[in-house]
């Protein structure tokens, strides 16, 4: 198993993407693999991954097979990942190897932390490397800093913009859905860290971000990027409302809890149950008493079929797949049944397997198979008799605490 894996997802940017696969490709000292995940570029990404993938064997590519959104096509690099830390960085960026190698060494000391920022400096286009690493370096002023709950909360209140975090893959697995409905890794992603252990700010460098005329972001009044902002700022609160006084959401927030409740229970009528899952954890930001009955509501009705979704959604975003293997176990049996049914709706065609423990952990590594257990260490377990690691592999414990509104 690699320390770590760098994700990256990238469209219709060959040349940026090689950029950044030959700066990464010059480690030196950094155990890593890269995943790659095109999103169905209609350029030549195909073969400039290739090609270098040929002089690089850490390096992993899919490719979608239809174009995801901006949330999605960062979920879909994170999917493959089995190094034990992670990071997702854009195509167009310089991740940096002495910024991860210290990141990896505190959380290999301290495994209390389960996500570390590090710092980010510019760098304009055609400057070196070093040149923007040292530049940067000396009018940085962040320090090494581990944040509490409570701290956060004036952090967040501060406006600060939270960016490029690594963590410990584990715990990406539970705290985060297959699909994103907001952006992954800013303060709500912070706040969902915080749910297994501590949050560090690291005054180390791990990537450079280069500002230039075909960056595809968006401008700050585009109703996408708001509605990202917004429900950063939402979902934020749901996390830590134990920590944000519920008179700061008063002026607003009988109309959008009101708004929001109905819009997650119509998408679950309409089948969308993880949609409705997100406008749920929305409402609850605003810590009325009906919104925490009507979601405790939601969640009961609509767990497994929440899991269900999850699975077929693992599936879809780590192509190709002809195959699911469902451990053995009631619960299992119930959510493969509502796997079917979700999954007859679409084009995609699969065998099902229920497996005994002995059995599933035994079946030989397929490219195309998708193996749902029961618990985690199944994957311990299956590695162990494999001799390499199943990436296209998630547990019911994973999913469960993932799911839960």
């Amino acid at each position: 198993m690699s320390l770590f894996s760098i994700c990256i997802a990238t469209r219709n940017r060959s040349a940026y993407l090689a950029r950044h696969i030959r700066h990464i490709s010059s480690f030196e000292t950094l155990d890593y693999e890269l995943i790659v995940s095109d999103n169905n570029s209609e350029d030549d990404t195909p073969m400039v991954v290739a090609e270098l993938a040929r002089a690089n064997p850490r390096i992993h590519y899919v490719r979608q097979q239809t174009p995801l959104n901006s949330l999605q096509s960062i979920s879909a690099s994170c999917a493959l990942a089995v190094g034990r830390y992670m990071m997702f960085i854009a195509d167009d960026d310089y991740v940096i190897e002495s910024g991860l190698l210290r990141a990896a060494e505190i959380m290999e000391k301290h495994q209390s932390v389960a996500a570390i920022y590090g710092d980010w400096h510019p760098i304009q286009p055609g400057e070196a490397v070093g040149e923007a690493l040292e530049a940067g370096s000396n009018t940085s002023n962040r320090e090494d800093r581990v944040f509490s709950r409570h701290e956060m909360v004036e952090l967040y209140s501060g406006n600060w913009q939270m960016e490029l975090p690594i963590f410990r893959r584990d715990i990406y697995s539970k705290s985060h859905l297959p699909y994103h409905f907001h952006m992954p890794f800013d303060f709500y992603g912070m706040a969902r860290f915080l749910g297994y252990g501590q949050v560090m700010m690291m005054r180390d460098c791990i990537a450079l971000v280069e500002q230039h005329a075909d960056q595809n972001s968006k401008n700050i009044y585009h109703d996408e990027l708001i509605y990202s902002y917004l429900s950063d700022y939402e979902l934020f609160c749901c996390e830590m409302r134990n920590e944000i006084s519920a008179e700061v959401h008063d002026l607003i927030a009988s109309k959008l809890v009101r708004q929001y409740m109905w819009a997650g229970e119509k998408a679950a009528m309409d089948g969308k149950f993880l949609l409705g899952k997100h406008f749920m954890q929305k409402a609850l930001g605003y810590q009325k008493e009906e919104t925490n009955r009507r979601a405790a509501r939601y969640s009961y009705k609509y767990l497994t079929d929440m899991i269900a979704e999850a699975i077929v959604q693992f599936t879809q975003i780590t192509p190709t797949n002809s195959t699911l293997v469902f451990e053995a176990h009631p619960i299992l049996a119930i959510i493969m049944e509502k796997v079917r049914l979700q999954i007859a709706g679409t084009a995609d065609e699969y065998e099902f397997f229920a497996l005994s423990l002995e059995d599933f952990i035994k079946r030989p590594l397929q490219e195309d198979d998708v193996y749902i257990a029961l618990e985690e260490e199944t994957r311990q377990r299956r590695e162990v008799v494999q001799g390499v690691p199943t990436r296209k592999f998630r547990s019911l414990e994973q999913f469960m605490h993932a799911c839960r509104v």
